[in-house]
């Protein structure tokens, strides 16, 4: 399920004995956009103590109900198993040094801390400020950002592929594409609280990743039967039988063109240019 923080936030933690939690943030890598823990406030065993749960705890979050599914019980909460990582003060928030360090993720940030950050394109123009984060709860990961832009009242989206490093301690976000192309890139879509998943496939089809590359062959016998059509042959005067299969060297003649289609520019133009250009890195400034 694709759905923005912003909704998450206004989700309650239900656990197994029906008590609800309130869902305050989320907590990320600093390296990677995966989603590793949610910040709650613990509303019934301990008095709106500020806790972090790992979000493999949770199940698919039940927008209707306004609730979020975890497993967790009060011994959770009070032993030293389960999936609370860390409990704080009241009205506190966990500090994330604190839960990297008790659970042994490698650094960690608040991904609240992200709202309003500067947006800066391959150019060095900027591209907006973040008002908002989408998150696939299904990967457990960032899918996109909700920019807003000087002067516009639009909410334009950019997938995290398209980021260059995510830089925490300056406070702004480099992407590997130009800023021009986010003004013109498609505005956040929503039925209710939900994102819709054919529109996400228009996003990414926009900036040239994921499901843009369907213009390819399916399989082998399509790039062939695109490489090689087959003639349309008359038939032999004086039988319905048509005339016979084309001769051995026509064969050699489609090896020879599939290879040269398989190898020129234009059937992979719509590919990324690497794998790693697939996956660009959500990174601290420095690592490789």
């Amino acid at each position: 399920m694709l759905i923005r923080l912003h909704d998450l936030a206004a989700l309650s933690a239900e656990d197994a004995d029906g008590a609800r939690h309130r869902v305050t943030d989320l907590l990320v890598r600093r390296d990677a956009p995966a989603v590793t823990h949610v910040v709650t406030r613990l509303g019934r065993w301990l008095d709106r103590q500020g806790c972090a749960m790992r979000i493999d705890a949770f199940g698919e979050p039940d927008l209707g109900a306004d609730r979020w599914p975890v497993a967790l019980s009060e011994s959770d909460v009070r032993g030293e198993t389960g999936p609370v990582a860390t409990i704080c003060a009241v009205d506190a928030a966990p500090d994330p040094a604190d839960v990297a360090a008790a659970d042994g993720t490698g650094p960690l940030a608040s991904l609240s801390a992200i709202d309003e950050r500067p947006v800066l394109g391959a150019d060095g123009a900027a591209a907006g400020r973040v008002m908002d984060v989408v998150i696939d709860t299904e990967a457990r990961r960032v899918a996109m950002l909700v920019l807003r832009t000087e002067g516009s009242a639009h909410q334009r989206v950019v997938p995290v592929d398209m980021f260059d490093r995510v830089d925490w301690d300056a406070a702004e976000i480099h992407l590997r594409c130009d800023a021009e192309p986010v003004g013109n890139a498609p505005d956040l879509h929503e039925v209710g609280a939900r994102i819709e998943g054919h529109w996400y496939n228009r996003v990414l089809a926009y900036h040239g990743i994921g499901r843009a590359r369907r213009s390819r062959p399916r399989n082998r016998m399509a790039a062939t039967a695109q490489a090689c059509p087959r003639r349309r042959t008359s038939p032999t005067v004086g039988s319905s039988r048509s005339s016979p299969p084309a001769p051995p060297r026509r064969a050699a003649w489609c090896a020879a063109r599939l290879a040269t289609s398989s190898g020129s520019s234009g059937a992979t133009a719509s590919r990324p240019r690497s794998r790693a250009a697939a996956t660009a890195p959500w990174r601290m400034p420095g690592s490789t």
